[in-house]
């Protein structure tokens, strides 16, 4: 139940939605620079509320709060098209309040989701299980890309209208809320799972709890997502914008990105065997470095694409791993707190590059943009393998048990 509501999650927002809201953003007037700030919105909220919602999980049960998260991100569905109803001055208001809400649900649902699978699962099948986890949103959101990229002719077709009009764009958008409401019917059908506290007493154990694991991933995640934010907020808009790819071929590069990103993702737990977890995270992202620097410096739109799909697929594959690799470098009892802290640098380097971009785009133009995401990666990748080569954390204290053993 609960990979099923990951999959509906994915079709719906992942899909539809991340093919048409940009787009229907600039239908209604809106240029680069709010579309960053409507993504950027979105992500901030996330960050804020990134620690309090491992908090609330951890207090209320984890379940319970992915309930709630999982609500919001419905409401926000629902209430996206109804906006363009709203009084000319407040319309913006309204749209930024929505990606706020929608940020605050995914913040709510993913802190939560992490240790809900950990704790759901055995060492044996985790990696597995987080693959299948990773890959089901992108595998869902080939059919929601699809179906976002040609429902817009169809709807102009049927209205009378062009694709330069808002309402082609409307109507999906309301389809997509629709697929939200099985998605909370799925998540409602789960058990709740109880996550192991730290042993000690709480207050006398901050001290004990593994700050500078926590604070480098979390400036790996800052830098990670900065890159994937230059590339997620405003590929669309580039391909539309500046390079007049129809609607329908930009849902064919979104869902093609998606194709291939399932089967990587879902190939780590064997690749995992042949370089171990922290070679495969770092290259990972330089794999993904290399997709943004093709994007950046393609000519042509399928070039461009081609890098983009190649991007996302090793994006989706790393993102398998980090989340293992987060949970089990330190005791269970910090888990929530891991999660939590590395899901708000998230939304810290997305809402970074998110909010910088439209203005960068003025500056520089999207290939300086795209450069900027790729310095990002690489950044991201060079503090990851330089401080994570050597084992650390549970990792470290695995290998020393695994040392006297063989020496017994």
């Amino acid at each position: 139940m609960y990979l099923l509501s990951s999959a509906l999650i994915g079709f719906s927002n992942f899909g539809i939605t991340n093919v048409l809201l940009n787009l229907y953003l600039l239908r209604l007037g809106y240029g680069p620079e709010f579309i960053g700030l409507a993504n950027g919105s979105s992500a901030v909220a996330f960050a804020c509320a990134a620690l309090p919602s491992g908090a609330l999980g951890t207090r209320l049960g984890i379940r319970r709060i992915m309930l709630l998260g999982v609500f919001c991100l419905l409401v926000c569905a629902v209430t996206l098209p109804l906006v363009e109803f709203l009084p000319a001055a407040w319309r913006s208001v309204g749209i930024v309040a929505n990606r706020l809400l929608s940020g605050l649900g995914f913040a709510l649902y993913m802190v939560n989701a992490n240790p809900f699978l950990v704790a759901a699962t055995d060492s044996a099948g985790r990696n597995h299980a987080f693959s299948m986890q990773v890959a089901l949103m992108p595998l869902a959101g080939v059919a929601g890309s699809l179906l976002g990229g040609v429902m817009p002719d169809f709807f102009a077709s049927l209205l009378g209208t062009t694709l330069q009009d808002s309402a082609p764009y409307w109507y999906p958008l309301l389809i997509a809320a629709v697929f939200m409401v099985p998605a909370v019917l799925a998540l409602v059908r789960t058990d709740e799972v109880v996550i192991t506290p730290p042993e000690e007493n709480r207050s006398a154990a901050l001290d004990a709890a593994p700050w500078v694991l926590i604070s480098i991933l979390a400036l790996v995640a800052v830098f990670r997502m900065a890159g994937e934010s230059a590339a997620r907020s405003f590929f669309n808009v580039y391909m539309d914008d500046a390079l007049g790819v129809s609607t329908a071929a930009i849902g064919v590069l979104f869902a093609a990105s998606q194709i291939v990103a399932g089967p990587a993702t879902l190939a780590a737990p064997a690749l995992i065997k042949l370089t171990g977890k922290t070679s495969m995270i770092a290259l990972g992202m330089f794999g993904t470095a290399a997709g943004f620097l093709l994007l950046a410096l393609a000519t042509h739109w399928a070039l461009a694409g081609l890098g983009f799909i190649w991007a996302i697929a090793m994006l989706s594959m790393t993102r398998a791993v980090v989340n293992v690799y987060q949970m089990e470098i330190v005791p269970p009892g910090w888990r929530t707190l891991m999660s939590g802290a590395t899901s708000m640098a998230m939304g810290t380097g997305f809402s970074s590059m998110a909010f910088g971009g439209g203005y960068l785009i003025i500056e520089v133009g999207y290939r300086g943009l795209f450069l900027a995401g790729t310095l990002c990666t690489l950044a991201a990748a060079l503090l990851f393998w330089t401080y994570f080569r050597k084992p650390r954390g549970e990792y470290a204290r695995q290998s020393v048990d695994d040392t006297m053993s063989a020496t017994r």
